[in-house]
């Protein structure tokens, strides 16, 4: 499996682009979305030791458990997902993978020392269609403020890979699909260059530029409320918030 993005297994060209594409007036191709992943409950937190811990996965002891034939499709999913979580950050990278909600904004609050968080969403892409960028807000300053993106991950209950790097860009990106003229809206994630072999997303290298890729389907991106620049109408944004003792 291919480390470097959950979605990059794919291989598919149009998932990561450059960050001068995200211009009024441009056309884009959208990504083929991988296969619809159903709503899972998260697992109570008691649970969770079961599957990250230090001495690693129990995917054996999780077929076991489920049911489930340890050559089936699912197994092959649920194996990707464990190498996943468990492979080496990228350089520049704060990574981990959460069954839990509790966990998920534990990982939040830590890198960015908010209790109040913005989380965004977009659109589902229509995929391989051709589509206008209308406009885009940046919303986050500069990439001066932490966001984190999660992206869902296949396992019999919910799990998503969250990771943050430094200097990410988000925007909201409105769009116009060629063949009805429908307008949707779209998160785009953009990174700082890190040693990913770009070659083989046919992106090429251009000076300063960020890396971007859409953040489609169930990925959602937690933004300190404090740092969010625009609220849109249109894009997904659910505050979550939590005091202190």
């Amino acid at each position: 499996m291919n480390s470097i993005h959950p979605a990059a297994s794919m291989h598919d060209k149009r998932l990561f682009f450059n960050e001068s594409e995200l211009s009024v007036g441009n056309t884009m191709e959208l990504p083929d979305q991988e296969p619809h992943i159903p709503t899972r409950a998260f697992l109570p937190p008691t649970l969770e030791p079961l599957l990250f811990n230090s001495s690693g996965s129990r995917l054996s002891h999780v077929l076991h458990v489920f049911g489930f034939e340890p050559y089936s499709h699912l197994a092959q999913s649920m194996n990707d997902t464990l190498e996943l979580c468990n492979h080496s950050s990228m350089e520049g990278e704060t990574r981990t993978c959460v069954a839990t909600f509790e966990d998920m904004l534990a990982f939040a609050m830590s890198l960015t020392g908010s209790y109040n968080f913005s989380i965004l969403a977009g659109d589902v892409l229509q995929p391989q269609g051709i589509v206008k960028v209308l406009d885009l807000q940046e919303m986050t300053n500069e990439g001066q403020s932490a966001s984190i993106a999660c992206h869902n991950a296949m396992f019999p209950f919910q799990v998503f890979y969250c990771h943050y790097i430094r200097g990410t860009k988000v925007f909201n990106v409105t769009l116009e699909i060629e063949t009805t003229n429908e307008i949707i809206m779209a998160i785009a994630s953009c990174h700082p260059r890190v040693r990913i072999p770009l070659e083989e997303f046919h992106v090429p290298k251009i000076q300063n530029e960020l890396l971007c890729h859409w953040n489609f389907g169930d990925n959602i991106v937690w933004v300190p409320q404090q740092s969010i620049l625009t609220q849109s109408s249109h894009t997904d944004s659910f505050l979550i918030s939590q005091t202190t003792s």
